[in-house]
């Protein structure tokens, strides 16, 4: 499995244990305030206009600065200086792990310093998106919205792990929701979700602590939909035309002999959470009946 967070790189050359590890996470998570937290701290807003401002982000796809600009509870000075507050106050795993005391802060520079060469490697192998500009700026739109919409309602942070072509096939059967874009630029967009990361997100929706799989799939089919509109979106207003099908959850194979795809991937401390966006051009993906 390739190692995508810094995290798993210190776990894997046996420098903290997994418990070293899950601590520092939660020393973060109860560190790192989001920007809303900020503004109730330091007096900028109360925790009424917070929730005003949430409503409004995912009614729009908004950054929480953005919300709260349009809503006018805050200047973009204010902004700047909630910002700053946030990055200056913010600890990654490295100095997590030498505040907890189980590692040495020197220690956490030369492993990074080699995490940072394994990952340039890594990312100089990578092949590139096919030089089609609507479907690169697609194919990235796709993970950028999904990205930020995960963080916005599911409450999941997650990061890019970079892209690949694929050769042969992609199966999916985990909880999964796809759509389907056709016209201008033929693209299945993919979620597959684990089931842990699944439940994360139902609960931070309805508060249920008791989570079904039917709960999970309409979370899934819900994110999958949302991000189909804003492709289509982004195609218009690039010039561009496009149907878009109702989310599936069938299982579902690539044939990829007469097309391209490429994958991104989102990752989280949950694991991958998506296993792809496929993008491709001839190919069609065909769906497979049983699980």
């Amino acid at each position: 499995m390739r190692i995508r967070f810094f995290g798993q790189f210190l776990l894997a050359a046996g420098i903290v244990t997994p418990c070293h590890l899950v601590a520092a996470v939660e020393h973060q998570e109860e560190h790192n305030l989001a920007l809303g937290d900020y503004a109730v701290r330091l007096g900028m807003l109360t925790l009424e206009q917070v929730l005003k401002v949430n409503a409004l982000q995912a009614a729009k796809d908004l950054l929480f600065g953005e919300a709260a600009i349009e809503l006018g509870l805050l200047t973009q000075q204010q902004l700047d200086s909630l910002v700053a507050e946030q990055q200056r106050e913010h600890i990654k795993i490295g100095e997590a792990l030498v505040e907890l005391g189980y590692v040495e802060a020197k220690e956490v520079e030369q492993a990074f310093e080699r995490y940072r060469k394994q990952q340039e490697e890594l990312a100089a192998q990578a092949e590139q998106i096919p030089q089609d500009v609507p479907m690169r700026s697609t194919v990235s739109c796709a993970l950028d919205v999904t990205r930020k919409l995960l963080y916005r309602r599911w409450g999941l942070q997650c990061k890019a792990e970079g892209l690949e072509t694929l050769q042969g096939e992609i199966r999916l059967s985990d909880v999964n929701a796809h759509v389907k874009l056709s016209g201008d630029v033929s693209l299945r967009y993919v979620l597959a979700v684990p089931a842990d990361a699944a439940n994360a997100g139902v609960h931070r929706i309805t508060g249920s602590t008791a989570v079904s799989r039917e709960e999970r799939k309409d979370a899934v089919l819900e994110l999958a939909n949302v991000v189909g509109g804003k492709l289509v979106e982004h195609l218009a207003q690039n010039g561009h035309q496009a149907d878009l099908s109702l989310p599936e959850t069938v299982p579902f194979r690539c044939p990829l002999e007469d097309g391209t795809a490429v994958v991104r991937r989102l990752a989280t401390r949950h694991g991958l959470l998506f296993t792809a966006i496929v993008a491709h051009k001839g190919a069609r993906a065909q769906q497979l009946n049983g699980g």
